[in-house]
């Protein structure tokens, strides 16, 4: 009989008017199944009313031959969903109608809320089988909170600020997401400023009166502006603002000496007869943006066929500019209609200010990485303020609708490429976050910076639709034994955590009422919270054989706890201890009376930070330990801040949690980001650089180019 039915199946019947051909292959056809991304419920969390949140879904045809097609939505059932601009796939979505086997694409949903509560709706798409034409769907269930109350304060200034001068500082109510909220009640803000010394608030843009150390955002408001001065430059500090119910917010500055130089921004290569822009800028011996203190005449001067303009139509034709007392830039623009190399020259009117200079190489066709990508950003890289080269340099690349068209690039991202100043070498990439409708957070290895210099720099190239994701993490943190970005959902299975380097060494979060939170105003994407008891991160490994060594190991921390000056009794992040005769003790990051923190080793002595941390704000700390020597140093923002000798020798005895020193009772109570490891002691360099190549104020994004 079978024998029968597949000479039937292949071979052509026959009748009256007609001949019918039905191939075998047509029962070979599966029916299409379509998975929608993210989880039985995905969580778009607590943002504040009026406030729209997108999120990228993935569509999944997991079947290897049937053809979805047809495809249709079914109507949201509140309105707090849509697709993002009103219809599917939503604005910078890839599906279509259809979706062949073993292929996927991507849908844009937004959350957006006029009234508070909680809004639990379903993304449903309808589809035929191509097959028969049968009716199928797939379902993503999908929930959402909005709030009218506020819960973070939010601090805002400049990057830098020189020395003397009296710079806004705005303090806001927000939600969870930076989103502003009124205060309900008059709300008293405390200031305090970290780590910076010769430093105060003040009420006026004069910064004349006393200095204060609180101001109040009035009852149904949610701004107040503050001003800051620091008479001490070549400093880093910390804004924080405290005030009760409400998250600290804070804000790290660099205080500059005043200009001693200009400084041309300029792509390395323009094409020629078109209309660019460069910029001039008044900058310290560190090559930061300084303001100047007076109007400054800077002459524009070059050695080849370059006209200056003062439009970006390259209409209005000039030989000199003025940077404007209070500012550090002025935009001008230039064009060339002779291909050639030429230096373009800045000098200051007044011969205060050294001058620039900056080499241009016109081109009547620039030098392309790939001709498929047709976007690209040069990215400098400023070291001018460190005599030490880097190599594989982790950077972190940050993207706002301010500094790039979201427009132009895939909806999750797929098409970033980052290419080094060679024009050919690709580099490791990891992307943290991706939010096309605010801030992206990406991970980028530099093979190589060179000491006291702002020359170098790299491309980011963009715009390709048919570009696959080839993000490689573990090359990104090819120089680090365990780097966790804590940027996962408690909520999803475990293990939650995944450590970026090859180890491998993922967490996973405690669980049940214990489960850690997903802290959303974190420092660099998400942070992980440990605030109930007990709660903890328990690493697939044994973290002794990197921290019972020479190590360094450094976190954004934040937290408002206090300890003891009894090391058994006292919270700590991480360690062991209770070991016999304590000759394998380890205390990482304890907390000692004051709100300092401490590391002992073996039967050391206890080594404390110069630092406290327990006020509420983020701070990124870092601690090294020598284990031949004992020697131990702490370092707050990057810069060197207590140190000391605890005990020698290398403990062994096992150990696996963040959160928590083993054989204590004692738990760390606040919130962690960004924990990295490295089994050997760096240097104060090194640690440094890690700190401030995370901080994107030493890189530089230049003016989008296109191909051709």
């Amino acid at each position: 009989m079978k024998f029968i039915l597949l000479l039937l199946t292949n071979f052509f019947f026959q009748n009256a008017s007609a001949q019918v051909f039905i191939p075998f292959s047509y029962w070979q056809l599966s029916d299409p199944a379509l998975l929608i991304s993210d989880g039985a419920t995905y969580n778009y969390g607590s943002t504040a009313i009026n406030t729209g949140v997108d999120k990228i879904f993935t569509v999944s045809n997991t079947t290897a031959s049937g053809l979805a097609t047809n495809i249709t939505t079914a109507a949201f059932a509140t309105a707090a969903y849509t697709f993002k601009g009103g219809s599917f796939p939503g604005t910078g979505g890839t599906c279509l109608t259809s979706i062949v086997p073993a292929t996927s694409c991507t849908i844009v949903v937004t959350a957006l809320s006029a009234v508070g509560g909680t809004f639990n709706d379903t993304i449903t798409l309808n589809f035929l089988n191509s097959k028969n034409n049968g009716t199928y769907s797939a379902a993503r269930a999908i929930t959402a909170s909005f709030t009218s109350t506020p819960t973070d304060l939010l601090v805002t200034a400049t990057d830098f600020i020189k020395a003397n001068d009296c710079a806004p500082v705005t303090i806001q109510s927000t939600d969870y997401n930076g989103n502003v909220l009124n205060v309900l009640a008059n709300t008293t803000v405390t200031l305090s400023i970290n780590n910076a010394i010769n430093s105060a608030f003040y009420t006026d843009s004069a910064c004349t009166p006393a200095a204060i150390t609180t101001t109040v955002i009035a009852i149904n408001t949610n701004t107040n502006v503050v001003y800051f001065k620091s008479t001490t430059s070549n400093q880093s500090g910390i804004l924080v603002a405290t005030a009760t119910g409400l998250a600290s917010g804070q804000k790290n500055v660099t205080i500059t000496a005043a200009p001693t130089k200009l400084k041309i921004i300029a792509l390395p290569q323009m094409k020629t007869s078109a209309c660019s822009l460069l910029s001039v800028n008044t900058v310290d011996s560190n090559n930061f943006n300084s303001n100047a203190s007076s109007n400054i005449t800077v002459n524009l001067t070059t050695n080849g066929a370059n006209i200056y303009y003062s439009d970006s139509g390259c209409v209005s034709v000039i030989t000199s500019t003025i940077i404007v007392s209070g500012t550090y830039t002025k935009a001008i623009y230039t064009s060339n209609a002779t291909i050639q190399t030429l230096t373009a020259t800045a000098t200051d009117n007044a011969a205060v200010l050294t001058a620039a200079t900056a080499s241009i190489n016109f081109l009547t066709t620039l030098t392309w990485w790939d001709t498929n990508w047709t976007k690209r950003i040069t990215i400098a890289i400023n070291n001018t303020d460190q005599a030490s080269a880097f190599t594989n340099q982790p950077v972190l690349v940050v993207l706002t609708p301010s500094n790039v068209n979201y427009a132009n690039f895939n909806a999750n991202g797929s098409d970033l490429r980052f290419v080094a100043s060679d024009n050919t070498t690709l580099l490791d990439h990891e992307i943290e976050t991706w939010n096309p409708s605010g801030t992206s957070e990406i991970w980028v290895r530099i093979p190589s910076i060179a000491a006291s210099v702002d020359t170098g720099y790299f491309f980011m190239y963009f715009k390709n639709i048919a570009a696959a994701d080839i993000q490689n993490k573990t090359g990104v943190w090819s120089n680090y034994w365990a780097v966790w970005h804590f940027n996962e959902d408690p909520a999803n299975a475990a293990p939650q955590y995944l450590d970026s380097t090859s180890g491998a060494r993922n967490g996973t979060g405690s669980t049940g009422a214990n489960l850690p939170t997903k802290v959303i105003a974190a420092p660099i994407g998400y942070a992980v919270g440990l605030n109930t008891t007990p709660d903890f991160v328990q690493i697939s490994g044994d973290l002794s054989v990197a921290l019972g060594g020479n190590s360094t190991f450094s976190a954004w921390m934040r937290t408002t706890g206090n300890g003891t000056s009894a090391i058994t009794n006292t919270p700590g992040l991480t360690g062991i201890g209770g070991t016999l005769g304590k000759a394998n003790d380890i205390y990482f990051c304890w907390l000692k009376t004051g709100g300092y923190i401490g590391l002992t080793a073996t039967t050391g002595l206890d080594v404390v930070s110069a630092f406290t941390v327990n006020n509420g704000a983020w701070r990124h700390v870092s601690m090294s330990r020598n284990s031949g020597t004992g020697a131990v140093k702490f370092y707050i923002n990057g810069v060197l801040s207590g140190s000391g000798n605890s005990g020698t020798g290398t403990t062994t005895t096992y150990f696996d949690k963040f959160g928590v020193i083993a054989g204590s009772n004692k738990e760390f109570t606040g919130d962690l980001d960004e924990v990295r490891i490295y089994n050997s002691v760096q240097t104060d360099a090194q640690i440094e650089a890690d700190f401030k190549y995370m901080m994107n104020t030493h890189l530089f994004y230049n003016a989008t180019e296109v191909w051709p």
